[in-house]
């Protein structure tokens, strides 16, 4: 197979709590990966209330998570918003235990490498 360099790399707490912060503010909407930590859910509802329901010409482009771009009326961004919190405290609590579980193999003085707190690990 191929060389893995975040296989060769141990993990730290550190590394474990920066990457847990980082996946559990992001989930997986029906429209994409979407930034859902406390700033963006502020700025998606202020954007909310500059917009005119029942209006098609009142929309905001909002970009992604992976920098794709949405363009999206009131009602629109009304529902991935409301997606989006009910998705949120489910994809909070499955990152937290899978840093707990990182975490506690650290303290049995087992291995945890940067490819086992890589993107994919959190899905």
């Amino acid at each position: 197979g191929e060389f893995d360099g975040l296989a060769q790399e141990p993990a730290t707490l550190q590394d474990i709590d920066a990457a847990r912060l980082a996946a559990e503010s992001v989930v997986q909407t029906s429209r994409g990966a979407l930034q859902f930590d406390l700033v963006s859910r502020q700025r998606m509802n202020d954007v909310l209330m500059t917009l005119e329901p029942d209006n098609a010409n009142s929309a905001v482009t909002w970009v992604m998570a992976d920098n794709s771009k949405q363009y999206l009326c009131y009602e629109e961004l009304r529902d991935l918003h409301y997606e989006a919190t009910t998705l949120i405290g489910p994809r909070i609590e499955r990152v937290f235990d899978i840093a707990s579980e990182l975490k506690e193999r650290l303290r049995r003085g087992k291995v945890v490498t940067l490819r086992d707190i890589s993107d994919e690990a959190w899905k």
